[in-house]
């Protein structure tokens, strides 16, 4: 898979998308990947918009 933003591949990203969908707070998952909870809401900013560049 390509990688984006500061090297943490986007398996990972979507990875974090879904234990935010599984019910972990933003900050839970923030510290499980060890980056801050900004970057969490970032991530799905950047794969939302992906997503709809491809539909």
């Amino acid at each position: 898979m390509e990688k984006f933003s500061q090297g943490v591949p986007e398996k990972d990203k979507l990875q974090a998308l879904v234990l935010y969908a599984s019910g972990l707070s933003m900050n839970q998952i923030a510290q499980l990947f060890g980056v801050s909870a900004t970057a969490i809401l970032k991530w799905g900013k950047h794969l939302r918009i992906k997503a709809m560049r491809q539909n």
